[in-house]
């Protein structure tokens, strides 16, 4: 994020946010958020974009409201894939993580203080994700 003049980390924060509830609304496998995000981090690490188009890096028409047009996606669709020189798949922290997870006893406060950091009532669709009782409910434990 250091080498782009008009995003910074909090708008990188809000943007994953944001792919975090349309994962959740289309029903999509963690895996694919895992890749979306990692071809998302690559791409801004070797390409300036402007602030308006930093939604456009990972977007679709019909999700975005029209905002941009199926010519304007498919452009930076290209870009994206140039800068990246083809390589989409990537090892992810979603294998680790569920080895992690399948070998490891849940432990909730572990949870608490890592979900804690996270800086609460600006990032709703984590929370709201994470109360649900499936995943521990580990942000009804940070409100209490």
């Amino acid at each position: 994020m250091d080498s782009q003049p008009e995003i910074n980390d909090r708008m990188r924060i809000i943007l994953v946010d944001w792919l975090i509830d349309v994962h959740t609304k289309f029903d999509l496998s963690l895996k694919t958020l895992y890749q979306k995000i990692n071809i998302i981090d690559r791409f801004l690490a070797v390409k300036a974009v402007p602030r308006r188009e930093l939604q456009l890096v990972d977007d679709f028409v019909c999700i975005s409201d029209s905002a941009f047009t199926h010519e304007q996606i498919l452009v930076m669709e290209k870009i994206i894939l140039g800068k990246l020189e083809w390589t989409l798949i990537m090892p992810t922290p979603y294998v680790f993580l569920v080895c992690f997870i399948k070998a490891s006893v849940l432990d909730q406060e572990l949870l608490v203080s890592f979900h804690s950091t996270i800086g609460g009532e600006k990032l709703k669709v984590l929370y709201r994700k994470y109360s649900d009782p499936h995943r521990g409910a580990v942000t009804v434990l940070l409100l209490a």
